[in-house]
């Protein structure tokens, strides 16, 4: 079982979410961007399988060369339709350091991005499915709480 709190772990990251998901969960994940970065990516997952590969509830991926932070969910091995969202004011940029929370809610996750309000994402799949949490791409990872 995981800890509450989980410092510094090494990418790829994956590891179960302590107690699941449920309504009111928050999940903090505290990330530097590389320099040169493409992309990074956190995914909200139901199970930790990768050959059958779980289904993946929520993929939230951030594109640099696009500045668009791309949204998906994987079911049966299948992409859904990406929800893209393009701007002016795409906010990660290259050697930042962020706190982005991830709050579930009854019919969406919403999404923070150092304590201001950045994205909705309405649930394709049953919250409760959510089991585990994977990180990889360019950054590092100093922290994920779970509250």
């Amino acid at each position: 079982m995981s800890a509450d709190l989980v410092t510094n772990p090494p990418l790829p990251y994956l590891d179960t979410i302590p107690g699941g998901m449920r309504q009111g969960k928050n999940i903090v994940v505290k990330v530097t961007i590389k320099p040169n970065p493409t992309s990074f990516q956190i995914n909200l997952q139901c199970g930790m399988c990768n050959n059958p590969r779980s289904d993946i509830a929520f993929h939230f991926n951030p594109r640099f060369n696009e500045q668009a932070i791309s949204m998906n969910t994987l079911r049966d091995t299948k992409w859904d339709a990406t929800d893209q969202r393009h701007g002016t004011n795409f906010p990660f940029h290259p050697n930042g350091a962020y706190e982005i929370m991830f709050q579930c809610e009854q019919h969406q996750f919403k999404v923070a991005l150092n304590g201001s309000h950045l994205l909705d994402f309405k649930h394709r799949l049953p919250f409760q499915n959510i089991s585990a949490l994977a990180v990889d791409g360019d950054c590092v990872v100093t922290e994920i709480n779970y509250q």
